[in-house]
């Protein structure tokens, strides 16, 4: 019984009723199976695969100037815009471009694209250059005038992928360009059998009116793991046609998914898996590729495409050596690839295009470079015309060239459309369906797209398509087209039916009915409403482009509308059924709506009883479940299951102790824990295998390490997690060398650190996500035996299953924390309660609980100078100083109304142009404010039109000096000398500080720190938009100015550490002795303000006179201070904070002496404190 209803509970989970919210209704006809169309024998098979370069790759960095350019040398102006991210000559593969049409005829590839570069030179691979989203062609000039249209969002990640991927700049919910191709050839008169498949999760490429399918990076075809079992059954509950939109969608796509994906893993299981693949992820995909193409005669299949992904191509804070580090993984993988079509004999056939979302900006930004626009890609495949650089590279990449907009942004002057034009036409699709496939083609006209001969090798060229070319920009708006004198009369019903352009005579739905009129145009599978009726009203206009409608025109009560040219326009209807829905339909449908679906009681407790209508009893159910029903939160999975790294600044949780069920374990060496360690690198000399230590520690045995010794020490500067990811290292950051991160491996593993594990006494599973599984990485589920994975220290092996794992071990733990189970951990270092503020929603279950008060620590002043800021770190371990070097800017001025200054030493002069009456001005302002406590740092508050209009004319590191009464007072930067609690920063290793100050320190601020630093100077060549950024993101507020008096009291909570507190003396009161003072009797009514001691009824502190807050609490219980039964065990009364109960602890120790409050035991007075 109890396998049986497993079995019904998963085949409900797949029925149409738990996915969709509305009610399914079935017919009674079965739905007819979609025929695929048998193949035209004889017709060739073809495929497109897309190599999809994520986040923005730097492909100026991928095909760069090199020498012969005309009017300039571009190389030379390359590495001057570029800086440090330009690539030297010797790191690249010189290429001839003989067509004259490029600003220089030798070009350079990126020397890590090997196989790129020989397939250039062999005639199979061409570049497509400066290449982007476009909706119209475009100059500098249209761009900062505003008379083009722009795609939206230039910049953003997501809107930029979908421009790129749907070719459709405009229409942010247009299909793929891929499935538009596909959808044309599968729509001809002699339809082509097309698939279409991802190896990187969903992708607008291929969405559209075809399903795709999905294969697992690792494992290849995705399959239901319930099909063997259960796939009959799912099938035969699919069988039947609903009226219900979304449930005849969701059973079409289900019934036509399961054949398909039984089909897809039969072919991929009949062929072999192909050799010579690495194992880093785009190799993998390239592997599962080239085995489907394999298996193509078996699928009976001739058109199809593939998107493949190569991931953490973004360069925000990254060195040039990292898209290196990508470009070598797709060299690799494409000379496997390659290799492997050849041996097929399909190389002729296939055509492999590399793509990203947009180029990167050629002005460095930081350690790598920002979104920007244009970028350089290649088209590859046996029947490519290739050596050769179609579209036009930039004559120019200043901010000054024609196509260079302000900071190094590349204007695209070749349009995607430009690239599948061609590449369409190579596939099959007619000339005639063109511009539905590129709905933005006509804009390019008759200059702006790449003709099929240039890009591939045709026996003899196609003939172009007969179009006129529109105008480059969008017409404005015109008056629809004038009604014809006889309006067309209404089709036949039932739905759907096409509408032509020009005006139709429509009748309004009948009752219970809902007709749509869309546009296919765009997409055929989100078609976009423009007009609508339903439920016998008239035809009314739908956003966002709702069609002229006159209902006054046509006999009755039928609608003229006017059907735009151009369009795709159609007429759906959807039909409820005429008979009233019996009560547990509708009870049904509300829960499905308002819950995670309805059980059998749930909707009985709706339908039944005839006293109350089903309404009613819905809104009955909506009030039971805001104010009776308690709360279920899913708080309690997720903190089981979060698991992101912690450092000593979190006070969220602690570290998960290896043996906790959650722990994570992975097989790659090095992870970004140990940035700003050192590698120890070592190599025996009789076997020539290299050991790699970090503090001491083997982390893996490997065969080659060949790191100059130039970059020695090796301080790990940036590292990819998973095995073969890039580890950069070198004694200084901004000249790093890079090797790949090698699996765990050592001959003889010492059995102090590794444990063997077995599936008898633990069980590990894989690291999942929504792409699918991660073998590299591996997670405790569950201990079968007392645990014996600890170790003394923090590094940790187990051998599992052949392979050695390391433990990741400060991955967070969360506190469990629940309504019937609260968390109890009391207050301590940087930890403490969770705790809330009570609020209308909680009042019910909020409870005071003594031991969850947080420190409070008694008044203590102190001094925010170097001795108390090394104190920090050496008590503590927290980050904190105070910031110098900060420059002011040009513009900035002295006379503001906001401004800072610092006392200096020596003379008192600077060269600025500052009247006399100015510095008298200033020095009256400075001399008002020196009786402050701060005798080194003074803020001024200006009133308007105390100085003149002076402003430094660049960047100044001193500023105007101004004597005051033979004290100097100089001009500053607003943060300067201010105090920081930079520990996030420092542990987070995200800082544009800790970016631009690596020379030869991983870590300046654990530098600074441990060598008994207080003063964080900001680097010289820094930008200072590098500090508003660290001020804002990093760095997280100042804590105080240098000199400055300060209470402990007050500090931020992550600083009120216990170490801290004993250095400086501060006392927590509620180790105090409490003051004697008689209890109070309760008293008071509600509702007042202003109360003192024991009198309510309080709900908030504000209520309370000073120094006294509101004692919120539950079910009666006891008030500090206070004694009497009051307003009534709900009424909540004023306290003095100093009477907090205290947990009562101590020894029976007879000798304890100055004992404080609650500690005991004590026989005496004596033996208490004061």
């Amino acid at each position: 019984a109890g396998a049986a209803l497993k079995v019904a509970q998963e085949l409900y989970i797949a029925s149409p009723e738990f996915h969709v919210s509305s009610s399914n209704k079935l017919e009674a006809a079965v739905r007819p199976p979609r025929v695929e169309p048998a193949p035209n024998s004889p017709r060739d098979y073809k495929a497109i695969v897309v190599i999809y370069m994520d986040g923005g790759a730097d492909t100026f960095n991928m095909l760069v100037p090199y020498s012969n350019c005309t009017g300039v040398d571009l190389f030379a102006e390359y590495t001057r815009v570029r800086e440090a991210v330009a690539l030297e000559r010797e790191e690249l593969d010189a290429i001839e471009e003989t067509s004259g049409t490029q600003p220089c005829s030798v070009f350079g590839i990126n020397a890590h694209l090997g196989e790129v570069t020989k397939l250039y030179r062999e005639g199979d691979a061409a570049f497509i250059a400066n290449v982007g989203p476009l909706i119209e062609p475009l100059t500098k000039q249209t761009y900062y005038d505003g008379s083009a249209a722009l795609p939206s969002s230039l910049g953003s990640h997501d809107a930029q992928t979908r421009a790129t991927q749907t070719v459709h700049a405009q229409e942010p919910s247009a299909d793929g360009i891929l499935a538009r191709m596909l959808d044309s050839l599968a729509g001809q008169p002699a339809p082509y059998r097309v698939r279409a498949y991802s190896t990187a999760g969903e992708t607008a490429f291929l969405k559209g009116a075809r399903p795709y399918d999905t294969m697992d990076p690792y494992d290849g075809p995705v399959e239901l793991a319930a099909s063997s079992r259960l796939g009959s059954y799912i099938e035969t509950m699919m069988r039947d046609a609903s009226s219900s939109a979304l449930g005849e969608m969701y059973s079409q796509a289900v019934s036509e998914m399961l054949p398909r994906l039984d089909e897809l893993n039969d072919a991929y299981d009949s062929v072999t898996r192909p050799e010579g693949f690495g194992t880093d992820v785009l190799s993998r995909q390239l592997m599962h590729v080239a085995r489907m193409i394999s298996s193509r005669d078996g699928r009976r299949v001739e058109r199809e495409a593939y998107f493949v992904e190569l991931p953490r191509c973004n360069t925000h804070n990254s060195f040039k050596s990292v898209f290196d580090n990508r470009l070598e993984d797709a060299n690799d993988a494409l000379k496997s690839f390659v290799a492997e079509m050849e041996r097929q004999g399909v190389w002729q056939d296939v055509v492999v295009v590399s793509a990203s979302e947009f180029g990167r900006s050629l002005t460095p930004r930081n350690r790598g470079s920002d979104n920007a626009w244009g970028g350089h890609h290649f088209v590859l495949g046996g029947s490519v015309n290739g050596g050769q650089i179609l579209g036009r590279y930039p004559s120019g990449l200043s901010d000054a060239a024609p196509l260079v907009l302000d900071g190094g942004r590349v204007i695209p002057q070749t349009s995607w459309e430009a690239v599948w034009d061609p590449i369409a036409q190579w596939f099959g699709v007619p000339p005639a369906e063109l511009d539905t496939v590129l709905p933005n083609r006509r804009r390019f006209l008759p200059d702006g797209l790449i003709a099929p001969e240039q890009l591939f090798d045709y026996p003899s060229p196609p003939a172009p398509p007969p179009l006129r070319p529109s105008p480059p920009s969008v017409p404005s708006p015109q008056p629809p087209p004038p009604a014809p004198a006889s309006p067309s009369p209404p089709p036949p019903l039932p739905p759907p039916w096409l509408l032509e352009a020009g005006s139709a005579l429509l009748p309004p739905s009948a009752p219970g009915q809902l007709l749509i009129i869309s546009d296919a145009s765009a997409s055929l599978s989100w078609p976009t409403p423009a007009a609508r009726s339903y439920d016998g009203r008239p035809w009314e206009g739908v956003m966002p482009r709702p069609l002229q409608i006159d209902c006054a025109a046509g006999p009755g009560p039928a609608c003229a509308i006017v059907i735009p040219p151009g369009g795709s326009y159609r007429v759906d209807g959807y039909d409820e059924s005429a008979a009233e829905p019996t009560p547990d339909k509708l009870a049904a449908r509300f829960l499905m709506q308002a819950t995670f679906g309805p059980t059998r009681e749930t909707i009985r407790d709706l339908a039944a009883g005839a006293s109350e209508s089903v309404s009613e009893k819905m809104a009955a159910w909506v009030d039971d479940q805001i104010y009776r029903v308690p709360a279920t939160l899913h708080r309690r999975y997720w903190r089981q299951r979060a698991s992101p790294r912690v450092g000593s600044s979190a006070f969220t949780g602690g570290q998960r102790p290896i043996c906790e069920p959650g722990a994570r374990f992975h097989e790659f060496a090095f992870t970004q824990n140990d940035i700003g360690r050192t590698i120890e690198a070592a190599r025996d000399e009789a076997s020539g295998v290299h050991s790699l230590r970090i503090d001491g520690v083997l982390r893996a045995e490997v065969s080659a390490f060949d790191m100059l010794e130039s970059v020695a020490p090796y301080v790990v500067c940036e590292v990819e997690e998973w095995v073969g990811g890039a580890v950069e290292v070198g004694r200084d950051c901004a000249s790093a060398a890079t090797f790949a991160n090698p699996s765990i491996d050592f001959a003889a593993p010492d059995p102090s650190l590794v444990r063997p594990v077995d599936a008898s006494e633990a069980t590990f599973v894989k690291l999942s996500s929504l792409s699918g599984s991660n073998p590299e990485v591996i997670i405790l589920s569950e201990l079968h035996a007392p645990c014996t994975l600890a170790t003394e220290g923090v590094d940790a092996f187990v051998r599992y299953q052949g392979k050695l794992y390391r433990h990741d071990w400060n991955r967070l733990l969360l506190a469990e924390n629940t309504l019937a189970s609260p968390s109890s951990r009391n207050a301590s270092g940087s930890h403490s309660c969770p705790v809330v503020p009570r609020t209308f929603l909680n009042e019910r279950t909020c409870k005071h609980r003594p031991e969850c008060v947080p420190i409070e620590y008694a008044k203590t002043p102190f001094t925010w100078d170097a001795d108390t800021l090394r104190a920090f770190y050496a008590t503590s371990r927290a980050y904190v100083f105070f910031i110098d070097g900060l420059r002011l800017s040009e513009g900035d001025t002295p006379c503001d109304s906001e401004s800072r200054w610092r006392r200096r030493e020596g003379a008192c002069t600077d060269a600025f142009p500052v009247s006399p009456t100015s510095r008298a001005a200033l020095a009256k302002a400075l001399r008002s404010r020196t009786r402050g406590l701060n005798p080194d740092v003074l803020d001024l508050d200006l009133p308007r039109d105390v100085c003149d209009d002076f402003a430094y004319s660049a960047e100044v590191l001193t500023g105007v000096r101004i004597d005051v009464d033979g004290v100097c007072w100089e001009h500053c930067h607003e943060d300067a000398l201010n105090v920081y609690d930079a520990t996030f920063a420092a542990e987070e290793s995200r800082s544009n500080i800790l970016t631009a100050a690596r020379t030869g320190a991983a870590n300046p601020f654990r530098e600074l720190a441990e060598s008994g630093g207080a003063m964080l100077y900001f680097p010289p060549e820094a930008g200072m938009n590098y500090w508003y950024d660290d001020e804002r993101d990093a760095l997280r507020g100042t804590v105080g100015r240098l000199g400055d008096r300060a209470d402990f009291s007050l500090l931020p909570q992550q600083l009120q550490t216990a170490a801290m507190a004993a250095f400086l003396g501060a006392k927590d009161v509620r180790t105090l002795p409490l003051p004697t003072a008689p209890t109070i009797e309760l008293s008071g009514v509600d509702g007042a303000t202003g109360l003192t001691a024991c009198v309510g009824e309080c709900d908030a502190d504000w209520q309370c006179a000073d120094g006294l807050k509101c004692f919120s609490r539950a079910d009666g219980e006891a008030i500090p201070g206070c004694f009497g039964e009051g307003g009534g065990p709900d009424w909540d009364y004023c306290y003095l904070p100093t009477y907090s109960a205290i947990v009562l602890s101590g020894e029976d120790d007879d000798e304890a002496t100055e004992l404080t409050a609650c500690t005991g035991e004590c026989d005496a007075d004596s033996q208490c404190a004061e």
